[in-house]
């Protein structure tokens, strides 16, 4: 069975965005989205999404996961920060 990882009394919660690219620029949701990639070879901007999510650190010493709690799309910097 897998436990929780508990630093000072408080469980470990780890965040994470992820952008993924669309054809479609009419698509709702779809927004111009700066590209933080060293490769220059990428663009430097991209039209996609903007996912969000906060997953949970659990299991044993020896081997730690994320658990996902909540993945949403994201509107904007105050969605995230919110």
């Amino acid at each position: 069975m897998a436990s929780l990882l508990y630093i000072n009394e408080t469980a470990v919660l780890i965040g994470d965005g992820m952008k993924q690219t669309k054809e479609a620029r009419r698509m709702p949701g779809v927004k111009k989205l700066h590209q933080e990639s060293e490769n220059f070879s990428k663009a430097e901007y991209i039209f996609g999404h903007l996912f969000g999510a906060v997953g949970i650190l659990m299991g044993t010493p020896q081997k730690w996961f994320c658990l996902p709690l909540f993945i949403n799309l994201q509107n904007d910097v105050k969605t995230i920060f919110s």
